[in-house]
Order: structure tokens, then sequence, then C-alpha cells
């Protein structure tokens, strides 16, 4: 389905993808750092305290928000010994910081968020550590490598240029360049991605090994259109300060993006979006986002509150209920302490990789991962084993369980879409896209069910024909919200909904009419039959259903352990 995060995405790649390469910087010797600035970069020059350098050069490209967006030659001598990274180096990813360096120490950058980044030469190599996160940028005769914390080398050439992006394997995906300029992009697997550029160096035209043929249109020098062969996809607008402000799908669907000041996304709305609004704190957290609260359309505040040491998050949701997550040093969740004493705890391999999972009650999980990072198996804690075999592009092909007739085939097209999914000998399902990808059909085969779908302009589901009953067809509001369901027999149901957009009504042709009433926080409270008896629903302070009253007058009430699983009803 065509929607906006998928529009987002293509817009942040395109952007990615459209960074023109710039030549060194020579700035004057006696200073500590030189800035010059063009209209997409800003570079800077490092040069140590002591004056021992004989040459060198750091180039980093920004982007006008202060965001590193190609990392290129960074070489030093000190003290006439030739090396990578002499003392007293560092390579800043900020405009707005402050730096400080010590001949005989790591040298240390400040955002303007206080936040600490510490850049150790060790040898060959400058190991980068923000907040625990750890990088390592590695030299070769003809490359630079730079390891992340996820174990992702990043691969530049003498140029400075990057050139691919590998996991340990060192599979991964290769960037061409022709003339100075993207080119194509390929997989270990033989499938690309063609580029064709402007007279300025901007993506006009993209080609995959498949076929698929997009273009790209500007208008003052940002995005302005995708279309491919069914017509535009996305269109995108911005503000004053040349922000992305709203995404346009299909000629019709809108989602506008809001910021504050600094420029930080504080919202985003459309009809077929989660409507969001976003809330900073001042100070920096070893987190990726300093977020205080998320709102929905709904009224519903998340809360969100973070600690330094040890790193860690304290969520309250809306209904009060509060959860406490925990990282580690890598930024990666490691337990989860949840309402009633649950906890679920995360282990991870050295590669960053989930490799035991342990949910409420004790059940667990446990995860191995092929040379690429790839999912092998898994293991459930009876002791059942999934075991994935994969194809030479890396689509999983079978899943295999623990008895030898227990064999799952999966099969998909040349745009990684599953086509079918065989389960057992006699049994299939099909699946089929139309033009733009959405999901069109579902096909059992030997019953001979099927469930087709039909989409609009905007990409959401117009009609659905179910197997064995008529076709109904979605009415959508002036919101984009489902208002009215019909069919082919005359049959209709009208869904009515409150100010939030929540249903609150259904009602069918014949007058038969269902209503239903919900708290602050979105929860039911009441449903009302098309006969008048009414079903009510409680819930306890932490938001789980307590009690539900029946229209004879009966009452369920649901009673939970200390781990919070429901244990019995009476």
């Amino acid at each position: 389905m065509v929607n906006v995060r998928s529009a987002w995405m293509e817009f942040a790649a395109l952007a990615l993808a459209a960074v023109s390469t710039f030549g060194a910087v020579q700035g004057p010797a006696a200073a500590d750092v030189s800035f010059t600035t063009d209209r997409l970069s800003e570079r800077i020059r490092i040069v140590p305290r002591d004056g021992s350098l004989r040459y060198g050069e750091s180039d980093i490209e920004m982007n006008a928000t202060g965001l590193a967006l190609a990392l290129r030659r960074c070489y030093c001598s000190s003290n006439a010994t030739e090396g990578l990274f002499g003392r007293g180096w560092a390579c800043l990813f900020d405009r707005r910081i402050k730096l400080a360096t010590n001949n005989q120490q790591p040298a240390t950058v400040h955002n303007e968020w206080g936040e600490a980044l510490v850049f150790s030469p060790r040898g060959s190599s400058l190991l980068y550590s923000n907040s625990g996160r750890s990088q390592w940028l590695m030299v070769e005769p003809d490359r630079t490598f730079l390891r992340d914390h996820r174990e992702r080398f990043w691969s530049f050439g003498k140029d400075g240029r990057l050139e691919g992006i590998y996991n340990v394997a060192m599979v991964g995906v290769d960037i061409e360049y022709e003339a100075e300029r993207l080119a194509r992009v390929r997989d270990a697997y033989g499938r690309s991605f063609r580029f064709t550029t402007d007279d300025d160096g901007r993506v006009i035209e993209t080609r995959s090994s498949a076929g698929d043929l997009r273009r790209y249109d500007y208008e003052q020098g940002r995005l302005a259109r995708v279309s491919d062969a069914n017509g535009v996809r996305a269109e995108y607008s911005y503000d004053r300060q040349g922000r992305l402000s709203a995404i346009i799908i299909g000629g019709r669907e809108r989602a506008e993006i809001s910021y504050d000041s600094r420029g930080r996304v504080t919202g985003l709305s459309g009809p077929s979006v989660a409507e969001r609004t976003v809330r900073y704190q001042r100070r920096t957290v070893p987190f990726p986002a300093r977020v205080t609260e998320i709102a929905d359309a709904l009224g519903r505040v998340t809360h969100y509150r973070f600690r330094d040491s040890p790193p860690e998050c304290q969520v309250t949701l809306p209904g009060g209920a509060a959860a406490t997550i925990s990282y580690d040093e890598r930024r990666l969740p490691v337990r989860m302490d949840l309402p009633r004493g649950r906890r679920i705890a995360l282990q991870y391999d050295d590669f960053g990789n989930l490799k035991r999972l342990t949910l409420p009650g004790g059940a667990f999980y446990t995860f191995n991962y092929a040379a690429r990072a790839d999912l092998r198996d898994w293991t459930r804690a009876d002791g059942a084993t999934f075991t994935f075999a994969r194809a030479e592009s890396g689509q999983i092909r079978e899943v295999r369980g623990s008895r030898r007739d227990d064999v799952r085939r999966l099969a998909f097209d040349a745009n990684g879409r599953l086509l079918a999914l065989a389960d057992g000998p006699s049994r299939a399902i099909m699946f089929s896209c139309n033009a733009w990808g959405d999901l069109s059909g579902i096909e059992v085969q030997n019953g001979s069910t099927s469930l087709l779908f039909d989409h609009d302009e905007s990409g959401r589901v117009s009609r659905v024909a179910p197997p064995h009953r008529p076709a109904f067809q979605v009415v959508y509001g002036a919101h984009g919200r489902p208002e009215a369901l019909t069919d082919s027999v005359g049959y209709r149901l009208a869904l009515a909904r409150d100010p939030l957009g929540r249903l609150s009504a259904i009602e069918d042709c014949e007058g038969h009419r269902e209503r239903f009433e919900r708290d602050d926080g979105g929860r039911l409270l009441l449903w009302q039959r098309p006969d008048g008896s009414e079903v009510r629903l409680g819930y306890d302070r932490e938001g789980n259903l307590e009690e539900v009253h029946l229209p004879e007058g009966n009452i369920c009430r649901i009673a939970y352990n200390e781990r919070n699983i429901a244990t019995s009803e009476t």
C-alpha cells in the first residue's frame, strides 16, 4: 500500500543519494578549527594545538541542520611519525560544538546539548565513542573502513566517496560512480538500482533490476514529485526554511509535518496517518530522541523520562500504567519492567543481534544467526526449533520445524514481495499485488478460497471480495476514515465517529444500531446492542479488563497474578 512512511523513506534515501562530493578545504595552520560553508555542506579542518602537524585534512559534509552526511578523509602525521589521527585530533559532527583537546589525552567534542563525543587514537585506527556507543575507523592502502557499533562496515575510497556498506562477512551493498556521480547501487545477489542524474548532480531517474522505473522532479532545487508508470506517487512541499512540511500521496492524501524553533519535528498529522504531537526535553541524555511526551489525535498522552546513569527510560502510558526500559552501553534495550512485577529480558550477541528473549512467566526464546547476521533458527522454551533456509538473495525460502513433515516454503517475486506460502504438501496460500505493490488478492489453493482487494488512487482499500459472499465497497469520509460499507445487493453499514475519530456507532440499512461509549483513554466502557441490551466493561488502574457486566445481570470478573496474567474468571 502506498503510504506516508514509504514516501518519507524514499525522500530520505534520495536526499542521501543526491549529496555531492566536494574537495578538501585547507585552513590556516595556526587555527584550531576553520570553517567554510556552501549550500549543502560544512567542512571542518582541525589542527592539533601543539603545531606538530605536517599534513592534515579533515572533511565532513553536513546538511543545513548539521547532520553528517559523509565522512571523507582524516589523515595526520605527528612528531614526524606517519599515521592516522595524531594526538589531539577529532572529527566534528555538529556545527554548534565546542572543541576540547589535550595533547596527551583523547579529544572530546561537546555539542550544544552537552553531549560528549570522545575520539581516542588507537595506532592506525581511531575509536569514536558517543555515550557508550563505540565506532572504529580503520585505514587500508586503498580504502578506509568505518565500523559502527552494530558491526557494519562503511567503506570509503581514496577520494573519500562512500563505496559500500557491508556486514561482518563483508556481504552488503556496493556503490558505483560514473563521472564523479552516483550511478548504481548493487548488492551481492545481483539486485541493483541504476541512477540517472542531471547537470546539477541530482537524481532524476532510478531503474531497478526488476524493471521498475521512477522519475523525480525538482522545483527550486528541492524534490517536488515522484512518479512511475502509474502516475504521480508522491508530492513534497516545504516551508520558508526549506524543511519538508507536507507529503501528498496520489494527489489526494496529505500528511503535514510541524517543527519547533530548533527545527525538530513536533507533529505529524493527516487523514490516514496516526496523528502525533511530540515534545522534547532540553538537556541531552544518551538516547537517540529527547522526547518527553507524545500525544495522539485521541488526546492520549504517553510520557517519557530518561536517566543518564544507569541509562533507562521510564514510560507512563495514557491509562497511568508505568514501565521502565533499561539499556546497555550500546543503547540496546536489555530489560523491560512492566506493571505487576512483570519483566521482559533481552540478551544480544557481540554484533547486536537478539540472542535470547525471556517473557513474563519464564517462557523464553533463543535465536541463532548465520555469518552474515541473517536469522538461522530460533528455539522455544519447550525445545521446538524452527530453522530458516535462505536463497542466495538472502530471502527465506523454507521454514523447517522440529518434525520432519513440518516444512513451510515461501516464494517471492523479483521485487521481494511474497507470492506464495506452501503449508504442507497439499495446501498453499497465494498472494498477488497490483502494479503499485499493494496486496490485491489472497487465495487458498486446496479449497478454492479467495479474498480479493481493490485500492483507490491513495492506496486505500476500496473494495473487498470475501469468499462466498457479495463484494463490498469501502466509503471514506472527509478525514480519510471509513464511514460506510456497502455491498452489491444493497446492504449498507454506516459507521459513526465521535469528535476524536473513534468509532461510536454502527447502523445498518434496516435501522439496527449498535452504540459504543469510551473513557478518556479510548477504552470501551459501554456496548449497546441493537435490541437495547447493554454490556458494560470495567478496568483496573493499569488498564486491564477487570469486569464485564452482561445484560442478564451476570458479572464476569477477571483476576490477575503478580505477572499480570489472567488466572481466573468468575
